[in-house]
């Protein structure tokens, strides 16, 4: 039974989510709509934690599971997407370098300031 409440819950968010992408004309995905309502529900205290985690988990475990028919569909599509490959390769391995550096200089800001806190 607590898997279900916590499916439940899961399934509340992301049914407000696609409410949200629904009224609000904005070109974001109804899952991180939910994603985001959720995110703001845990950090306000009117999720806990411990009333998604173990379902969380679950589908965290099965996620690369969920990705087999979105490869079987861009199989479908390979020779219209084929024309793009190129331009898509670039993009991809751009954002991925930038995404890095971001991320590694925002930690090392964190890092810092945590030790000059501590100093």
């Amino acid at each position: 039974m607590k898997y279900v409440k916590q499916f439940f819950i899961i399934l509340i968010m992301a049914v407000l989510g696609g409410i949200l992408n629904w009224l609000i004309p904005l070109p974001i995905p109804a899952t991180v709509w939910g994603m985001l309502l959720m995110f703001i529900a845990l950090m306000c205290g009117l999720v806990k934690l411990n009333q998604v985690e173990d379902t969380a988990d679950f589908f965290m475990g099965i996620m690369p599971m969920l990705f087999v028919p979105l490869a079987v569909g861009l199989m479908d599509t390979w020779q219209i997407l084929a024309d793009y490959a190129m331009p898509i390769i670039i993009i991809v391995v751009a954002s991925f370098f930038i995404c890095y550096a971001v991320t590694g200089k925002t930690a090392d800001i964190i890092i810092n300031r945590k030790e000059k806190n501590h100093e």
